[in-house]
């Protein structure tokens, strides 16, 4: 099983982490997940489909909103944005995507990925 996201109303936190379930060990583990991932969320709907975890939609706080309102008791409701976008967990890359992240996380590389194949962009 894996939970991503979340909220927790008491500190008013949105949280972007992916947790991965052992049933085995009965234990909990966080991901170390690579890539640019979605905005912290909740409300989103998320599926398992082979190695691959799609992750759909859900609702973050508007960013840098002026129109706060703290006297408004619903103002935490209304100062969130839905979202419609899909995200891809892949559990089990192939050589290509591998490849793909060592290029994209590299300082030396940074800058140069317009100049490899369209096929690997």
């Amino acid at each position: 099983m894996y939970v991503f996201g979340g909220y927790n109303g008491r500190d008013d936190k949105h949280f972007n982490d992916v947790y991965r379930f052992n049933e085995a060990k009965a234990t909990w583990s966080l991901l170390n997940v690579h890539g640019r991932g979605p905005r912290p969320r909740r409300r989103q709907c998320c599926i398992m489909i082979r190695d691959k975890l799609y992750l759909f939609g859900g609702t973050s706080p508007i960013r840098n909103d002026v129109r706060c309102n703290t006297d408004d008791p619903l103002w935490p409701e209304r100062n969130l944005v839905d979202h419609s976008d899909l995200y891809v967990l892949d559990m089990n890359p192939t050589l290509k995507s591998l490849s793909m992240i060592c290029v994209v996380n590299s300082a030396a590389l940074r800058g140069e990925i317009g100049k490899l194949p369209k096929s690997l962009r």
